[in-house]
């Protein structure tokens, strides 16, 4: 049986889903994403042989499956295979009660459409409630929420809340050019669900 059937079984079995978006680090042992890397490199040479490319003679082509697999296993849907980062909170002890935005922040990702790169920079901000989050912790609920495959229009809603430390992350704003904290609060007046 193929790497990627035994965890579909297994992800089936315990009731849960592997959509584009799911995160299925808890369905994926020790080891076995370079076994499914293996059988990924070996679906990548098959795409290429198929588009008429010869991967045997060709000294550009004769390693690329084997590096596309590592991109795409280790880099670019790096958050469907990876828990989802820790963030800890503490307590609000100055009573902040405005929002409070960090960016840019470099995001990328990839379209569950046609699997074009998705790449931008985002600004998140956070109303704080009786705790908070430390700002170096933005970078990494943004970059990890962002790790997997989805639509640009999903992507941007995909930050979690947080409502274990009392803080709603509003939703994450994508932009073209650095705006002003004030643009940010602007435009995250809608609350991702």
């Amino acid at each position: 049986m193929k790497k990627s059937e035994e965890i579909k079984a297994r992800i089936t079995a315990q009731g849960g889903s592997y959509f584009a978006n799911d995160n299925i680090s808890a369905y994926v042992s020790d080891g076995e994403l370079a076994e499914l890397s293996v059988e990924v490199e070996g679906n990548v040479k098959a795409l290429l042989q198929s588009l008429v490319i010869d991967v045997d003679n060709d000294h550009n082509t004769q390693d690329t499956a084997r590096r596309v697999a590592k991109m795409f296993l280790r880099e670019v849907f790096e958050g469907r295979y990876v828990p989802c980062p820790k963030v800890t909170d503490f307590p609000n002890a100055k009573k902040v009660d405005e929002i409070y935005v960090v960016g840019p922040i470099t995001v990328r990702s990839a379209c569950s459409h046609h699997l074009a790169p998705i790449m931008g920079k985002a600004w998140v901000g956070v109303i704080p409630g009786e705790r908070v989050i430390g700002l170096s912790k933005f970078n990494r609920v943004a970059t990890g929420s962002c790790r997997d495959h989805k639509s640009k229009k999903r992507q941007s809603s995909s930050l979690p809340t947080n409502s274990k430390s009392g803080c709603s992350l509003w939703r994450l704003v994508w932009w073209s050019k650095p705006r002003t904290s004030a643009d940010a609060g602007a435009a995250s007046k809608t609350k991702a669900k």
